[in-house]
């Protein structure tokens, strides 16, 4: 069954493309499925503060069917998480057999939407469709790893606390090279900044277009510890992602880190 939903998951996939990056807030952009329940899905592409959802899943008789939400804008946080609203869709036109007719479209308003973002890889998706609600659970799928690789030009910006008297507690923004090797064993990124050199390895994970990093530090300075690197995201220009860790002498790191791709 997941490979059915894979199968739908690259045929949208256009959707989940369309927005891999925001200012606004986590990207929700990605096809997002209940893995008890592999066969129907979710695809969100989010620019700015609102997403375009295609809700894909078995209708009456069993028949398969879809939904679009165009325009679900931030509703609000709440103990729960981060919300985007919104009205769903049903739409009807030319069968994919006979040449397509744009008089033959229908939009028919079936209910409402609402996705929650309930922390980086998990969100709930509640709707309504002719007066029939549904909430279901969702994550990110993910049918192949990135490779988040490479040397970049940038740097990491954040705010270090807990530091012995003396350290370096606040906010710091610091310019330097990343990098990363990623095999196979994991992923080691390399930091080179004007105080030094820092390496971070550890196994890699990935929740849909995300990378996740969590293992051990060492800097050139002697400080050492743990770390833990998310939302990584690698493209053909940049990498980014954010960083929180905590050395041996209890000072703590809680920021971003990124830069542009070199070249070659």
């Amino acid at each position: 069954m997941k490979k059915l939903l894979q199968s739908v998951a690259f045929a949208t996939a256009i959707l989940s493309t369309a927005a891999q990056a925001t200012s606004f807030a986590t990207d929700t952009s990605d096809v997002w499925y209940n893995p008890n329940e592999s066969g129907w899905g979710l695809t969100i592409a989010q620019q700015n503060d609102t997403l375009f959802a295609v809700l894909y899943l078995y209708g009456p008789g069993n028949q398969a069917t879809w939904y679009v939400a165009p325009d679900m804008p931030f509703s609000g946080v709440t103990a729960s998480g981060t919300s985007y609203s919104g009205t769903l869709y049903q739409t009807t036109g030319s069968p994919y057999t006979q040449p397509f007719n744009s008089a033959s479209v229908t939009t028919r308003a079936v209910g409402t939407a609402t996705f929650t973002l309930t922390n980086l890889t998990t969100g709930t998706m509640a709707y309504s469709i002719d007066n029939v609600a549904v909430a279901k659970s969702v994550t990110r799928l993910t049918w192949l790893a990135n490779s988040v690789g490479g040397n970049f030009l940038g740097g990491r910006v954040g705010t270090y606390s807990g530091c012995p008297a003396g350290g370096d507690s606040g906010y710091r923004e610091e310019l330097g090279n990343w990098t990363v090797q990623h095999d196979t064993s994991g992923v080691q990124m390399s930091f080179s900044g004007s105080t030094g050199t820092c390496l971070y390895s550890g196994p890699y994970a990935q929740g849909g277009h995300f990378g996740f990093v969590t293992g051990n530090f060492s800097c050139s300075t002697g400080t050492s510890g743990t770390f833990q690197a998310f939302e990584l995201n690698a493209q053909v220009t940049a990498f980014s992602g954010r960083l929180a860790s905590t050395a041996s002498n209890g000072c703590a790191f809680e920021g971003r880190v990124g830069g542009v791709r070199r070249t070659p």
